[in-house]
């Protein structure tokens, strides 16, 4: 198992607390924006959305959702981060952790994540330079929605084979009110944990279908 699994062995940061646009960064001792794990919780995996960009933990859905469903929600998500990401990552947090529940807000199929051998690997966005070759590879739709289909059916089969729920969030909801005005604001982190409780609490799934908008939407089909 690789040794890259978390915020800051991936993007590098120190792990110390910090502060940016007077919101603060603090990290537990396993390298995520969070206070300590625990186990027989809900993991949270997801993208700078989930990790809070701009916005102060009391106000990140994860942390509203913990209050609303009384039970632990972990936040093991990683800014830049896509399904490849999760995939790779979850086994060993899984099992590690023994969750009732497993959350992946997924939004973004297009981001992908490059191996670099024994460093960490480099978690790739559209905006990222590439060689124009790699690029055309990355944004086909094929292969976007092979590699998707792929990792999403590989995190299902975790979750199934330790008998843990899994439930996947969609939605990009982005009023751009946080601190940094790119990421979701209070009010819309408020919508997020009331949707995703919802679909918690009622066994509600959200059904998507393909869309050539890569940025915003799933490209794949839910079955």
């Amino acid at each position: 198992m690789t040794s890259f699994l978390s915020v800051c062995d991936i993007l590098g940061y120190s792990g110390k607390s910090y502060s940016e646009h007077s919101v603060l960064y603090e990290f537990n001792s396993a390298g995520f924006r969070d206070t300590e794990f625990e186990k027989d919780g809900i993991l949270f995996f997801g993208c700078s959305y989930g990790f809070g960009v701009g916005v102060n933990t009391v106000d990140r859905y994860t942390n509203i959702l913990e209050t609303k469903l009384n039970i632990r929600c972990n936040n093991l998500c990683i800014p830049g981060s896509g399904s490849d990401t999760t995939a790779r990552i979850l086994p060993y947090w899984i099992e590690k952790l023994q969750p009732k529940i497993v959350v992946n807000h997924f939004m973004f199929p297009i981001r992908r994540e490059i191996s670099n051998g024994n460093q960490a690997p480099t978690l790739w966005l559209p905006s990222m330079d590439l060689p124009k070759t790699k690029i055309q590879e990355f944004i086909d739709e094929d292969y976007v929605y092979a590699k998707t289909v792929t990792n999403i059916h590989s995190i299902k089969n975790c979750c199934k084979n330790n008998s843990v729920r899994y439930v996947e969030y969609s939605k990009n909801l982005n009023d751009f009110n946080a601190n940094d005005s790119k990421h979701p604001g209070p009010e819309s982190h408020k919508q997020i944990a009331n949707e995703i409780f919802d679909m918690i609490e009622n066994n509600r799934v959200l059904q998507f279908t393909n869309t050539d908008d890569y940025a915003n939407k799933h490209i794949y089909r839910q079955t």
